[in-house]
């Protein structure tokens, strides 16, 4: 999220909202974490 930001141009709070407007969640679960770990394994 903070790269989005950054991207954006706007601060990560301005990003959270944006966010939550299009209903997209911040909240991950295990499994998402899991899966975020292992997308970074293989593009590191």
């Amino acid at each position: 999220m903070g790269k989005a930001a950054e991207i954006a141009e706007i601060s990560k709070w301005e990003m959270m909202e944006v966010l939550a407007s299009k209903g997209i969640s911040l909240q991950y679960d295990e499994d998402n974490l899991r899966e975020g770990v292992e997308t970074l394994e293989k593009v590191l």
